[in-house]
């Protein structure tokens, strides 16, 4: 039956900016991998699967980093926040130079 089998290089093309195109929908709409077989006459539906868990798998990669940099984002913001209160407090009531006493005119 594949010896019958004939796909032409525009084919081929439209075939993976449609692959792309769902990889991309999936990952903006957080859309799950199917939990279905795809047949094919090509037998290259384990490779279509394969691709698919693999975007899945990045798509929760990304997650993951940007999980952690939001919160190292917020510890330094915070660690920030205690810094500058520290230097408020060392500072109050005093001059880090001394001032020199001038007599009043």
């Amino acid at each position: 039956m594949t010896e019958n089998l004939r796909l032409e290089e525009q084919q081929l093309r439209l075939a993976r900016a449609s692959l792309v195109s769902a990889a991309r929908v999936m990952v903006e709409e957080n859309t799950p991998v199917p939990r279905f077989w795809m047949p094919s006459i090509s037998e290259i539906g384990g490779r279509v699967r394969w691709f698919l868990e693999g975007v899945g798998t990045a798509r929760a990669s990304l997650v993951d980093a940007a999980v952690a940099a939001s919160r190292a984002a917020a510890e330094l913001s915070a660690e920030s926040d205690d810094l500058e209160g520290e230097l408020t407090e060392s500072f109050r009531g005093e001059y880090a130079v001394a001032q020199s006493r001038r007599p009043k005119s």
